[in-house]
């Protein structure tokens, strides 16, 4: 069997033998120009609306044709002026807030990250500026090397380097800055909470300018050169300097508004708008020409030459005529789509909220709206050839259009409820679902509908047919129901779960998968049994909402917040496709109610909004890491060599190191020959492709240097029962392994770097040494003898001299009494646990009672020690 010719699709059944031919020649020229063409475009092109609906806050024109426009996860370009765009694929996933070129190929776009381009936007590649979570809404450059880069309030970034290094400024001042204007590295000029300031040392250090004769809510700035410059304020004023803002002259614009953006092309022509009105002049500002504008919430506006005017903001529009003639470009159809339908290579229809129907005849590049007669919520659709179509709907919708869509009839269906999923087999059979648990049949072409309850009333989402007789539908509460005879009676299967389910697919009588929210399942024996084959349960906000597969291997899936996924396995591994439609709009990105392929490489997604994607390299994998690089630690003047595996079609690497792009890193593995202590750090490795991006774990680096002794331990003569310590030191990197060894043999438990007697005897005489050692190497010190004297003895101590501390354990003053009949002086001295001494106190000769402030102390184990002339007494006492 060639799984070409069997197009198994969520509630849509195989085409025809005639159509399938058709699919099956295209496919296999397609087979041989599409891999050769695959990477070199995105992997989904974005259809619907054009340009994107969302909300732009930058517009940027390289030239009169070239432009740029960006918006919340949002870059489009156009060549023409403004009149057409298109979505440039790009890996941000936020907000962008500003774009700049310098020429045709170099550019920067900034946001919640940075990315900059060297071939005029093709590839974006990203640049770290620091870890700040407000988006960077200031960006300047003045050449191919020297920007700034900054939020509004906060700390301004700059570089020299084109980006490859992004330092702050440490003299900057304390200003809320709000837009920067350079002319050229050293002289600029900023808008701030106190007014204008101006800078010559490249920002490092501000002065006021202007004040008082300017107010401090300025809104625009723009300069021609060192001395010509313009102010956009509140109340429609705008000020004008030719002398490099020593002094200002007011210049008053026919309106109330404030003046949001400014530019000149020249001395004398400049535009201003403000959020609803365009101006302009011809006499360096001394009077304006208001032109309003067709759409209000302007954002930011480009001047490329003396005719073309743009603005962007809620909408994008322009003047090809110096602000006489505004033109909008419009959006496309906006309503939420529920369903698509491939008729063909070129043919395709979706239907969605509020009546919508919309075709295309060439992919998807412009679309003809046909009249629905309706406005219910349109919920799928179905072909049977390029003439015969039905299309469900909410309240028992049921249209049908027997001469390819000009006209879409009513039919009358005496079942109440709304009516989902509908399939064909042939011209004649056909099925649809409803939300009462329903499923209702033709056998004539529609002329007549019969209702064949299901084993319960829950809602059913989705049905699908394997052929006239063996079919499956799946509904609300995980209810999977299967009948063998064409719809006639049906069997409940066990789903396992109670989720919500909203698509089925079946490439055979056997193999079928189900989606719905949270889960994708599977079944390999026609659903006797059904086992989870992906799960995100840490996703409660995922709802897959379809689900095709166009052979037992290839198939995709499509869900809310803009997932969609991909296999090639069966769905044993599904990875995400995800390149040009993340766009957030209101900080969520878009919902996929509906996917559908003709074939491997060609399909639409469809949803929220009026979104409508289309591919034809459908079977480009995403990246997808299988195994994660560990963390390591290695002794300096090592190899280094990080690498992941990963799979994916035409995979590219990027290292970064602490979140920061390493310059010129883009194989895998990474190697250093001979690493040193500034290679230490956060590695992780960004794996992308036209279809998707993933980030590898972070990966510690620890750069560890070997051990050198620096102090060796000293000979000690001691008196029995003396306390003794040996001691060392050593530099090198940790972790550290010590054991202490007398004449040649390892101490028992002897495992620190100091190692101590507490009570000295004859047997204690010996050559001591400390072996250290970590990763890197191990050390040896030099031997250290220990000398015993004899001493007074524990037998000579008397029964009634007695040493007491008390509270034990001890937090903050610890009592130490000493009762001594023989009237004798002492010492009293304190150790931590580890022999390392902490204080001596003199006592005068007698009973004494003293107090020792151990609040500071560490917790743990610590000795007292009360000596006499030929006696020592110890006692223990724990700090807590």
């Amino acid at each position: 069997m060639i799984w070409t010719d069997k197009i198994a699709y969520i509630r849509k059944p195989q085409k025809n033998d005639t159509t399938m031919k058709r699919i099956e020649i295209i496919f296999l020229i397609l087979f041989f120009l599409v891999f050769r063409i695959a990477f070199c475009q995105s992997i989904w092109d974005w259809k619907n609306p054009m340009p994107p609906e969302a909300y732009y806050w930058d517009v940027h024109f390289n030239n009169e044709l070239t432009g740029w426009a960006v918006g919340f996860g949002m870059l489009i370009k156009t060549e023409n002026s403004g009149q057409n765009w298109e979505v440039v694929n790009n890996y941000s996933k936020g907000m962008i807030s500003r774009i700049l070129f310098i020429n045709d190929s170099i550019g920067w776009m900034t946001g919640k990250e940075c990315y900059k381009t060297i071939d005029g936007g093709e590839t974006w590649e990203y640049q770290y500026v620091s870890q700040l979570i407000q988006p960077y809404d200031i960006l300047f450059f003045v050449s191919e090397t020297t920007g700034w880069m900054g939020i509004s309030r906060g700390t301004i970034y700059s570089t020299t380097n084109g980006g490859i290094d992004w330092l702050p400024i440490e003299n900057s001042g304390s200003h809320s800055i709000f837009d920067l204007f350079f002319i050229d590295e050293n002289n600029g000029w900023a808008i701030s909470s106190y007014g204008l300031l101006h800078t010559t040392n490249g920002g490092h250090d501000w002065e006021s300018q202007g004040a008082p004769s300017l107010p401090t809510n300025l809104y625009s700035l723009f300069f021609s050169d060192l001395s010509n410059g313009w102010l956009g304020s509140e109340n429609g004023m705008v000020f004008n300097t030719s002398n490099g803002g020593l002094s200002w002259d007011t210049l008053q614009i026919n309106t109330q508004k404030a003046i949001i953006d400014i530019k000149f092309i020249s001395l004398n022509n400049g535009v201003a708008a403000t959020n609803e009105d365009c101006f302009l002049t011809s006499d360096g500002g001394v009077t304006w020409q208001e032109f309003p504008l067709l759409v209000h919430s302007v954002r930011a506006i480009a001047y490329p030459n003396q005719d073309l005017i743009y603005t962007v903001g809620s909408h994008l529009q322009y003047s090809l005529d110096s602000g006489t003639n505004w033109t909008l470009v419009e959006h496309g159809f906006t309503d939420h789509i529920r369903s698509v339908f491939m008729i063909d290579e070129d043919i395709v229809y979706v239907v969605g909220d509020n009546g919508l129907i919309f075709t295309s005849n060439d992919r998807g590049d412009s679309w003809i709206g046909q009249n629905s007669n309706t406005t219910e919520h349109l919920q799928d659709v179905f072909f049977i050839n390029d003439n015969y179509g039905w299309i469900t709907g909410l309240n028992h919708t049921l249209l049908k259009t027997s001469d390819g869509g000009n006209n879409w009839l009513p039919v009358s269906v005496e079942v109440e409820g709304d009516f989902y999923s509908i399939t064909f087999w042939g011209d004649q059979l056909g099925w649809f679902v409803t939300n009462n648990g329903k499923v209702l049949k033709t056998t004539n072409g529609g002329i007549s509908w019969h209702s064949f309850p299901t084993v319960n009333y829950a809602a059913l989402n989705c049905l699908y047919f394997v052929n006239e007789y063996v079919g499956w539908a799946v509904g609300d509460g995980g209810k999977i129901v299967k009948t063998l005879n064409g719809g006639l009676s049906w069997e409940l299967q066990n789903s396992n779960l109670s989720n919500d389910l909203y698509s089925v697919c079946f490439v055979d009588e056997l193999r079928g998968w189900a989606t719905g929210w949270q889960v994708i399942l599977h079944t390999e024996n026609g659903g006797q049994s059904w086992q989870v084959q992906f799960e995100k349960d840490d996703k409660p906000w995922l709802t897959l909402h379809s689900i095709i597969f166009t052979d037992p291997f290839n198939g995709w899936a499509c869900g809310t917040n803009g997932v969609a996924l991909h296999t090639t396995d069966g769905g044993n591994q599904w990875t995400y496709q995800n390149a040009g439609y993340n766009v957030e709009i209101n900080s969520e990105n878009i919902d996929l109610n509906d996917v559908f392929f003709l074939n491997h490489n060609q399909g639409f997604l469809a949803g929220q909004d009026g979104s409508v994607f289309y591919t034809n390299h459908g079977t480009s994998t995403g990246p997808s890491i299988h195994v994660q690089p560990s963390d390591t630690n290695l002794c300096v003047g090592s190899l280094l060599s990080l690498s992941v595996i990963a799979t994916g079609d035409s995979l590219r690497f990027q290292w970064l190191k602490n979140d920061k792009t390493i310059q010129g890193e883009n194989t895998n593995p990474l190697v250093i020959d001979s690493i040193e202590n500034s290679d230490g750090g956060k590695y992780t490795c960004r794996v992308y492709n036209n279809s998707s991006v993933v980030s590898s774990n972070p990966i510690i680096v620890n750069v560890v240097n070997p051990m050198e002794i620096i102090l060796q331990p000293s000979d000690i003569t001691a008196s029995v029962n003396d306390y003794v310590v040996f001691n060392q030191a050593i530099i090198g990197s940790i972790p550290i392994a010590y054991q202490w060894q007398k004449n040649g043999l390892d101490i028992p438990n002897a495992n620190f770097h100091t190692y101590a007697i507490t009570s000295v005897q004859h047997s204690d005489t010996g050559m001591y040494r400390c072996v250290i050692s970590n990763l890197c190497n191990e050390v040896v010190t030099d031997e250290a003898k220990l000398t015993v004297i004899p001493g007074s003895g524990i037998d000579e101590y008397k029964s009634d001299t007695i040493l007491e501390v008390f509270p034990n354990p001890v937090s903050k003053l610890l009592q130490v009494k000493f009762f001594d009949p023989q009237k004798e002086s002492s010492i009293v001295s304190l150790f931590d646990a580890h022999g390392i001494w902490i204080l001596d106190e003199y006592i005068p000769a007698g009973s004494i009672k003293t107090s020792i402030d151990v609040e500071s102390f560490i917790a743990g184990l610590y000795f007292i020690r009360i000596k006499q002339s030929n006696v020592n007494f110890f006692k223990k006492f724990i700090k807590y």
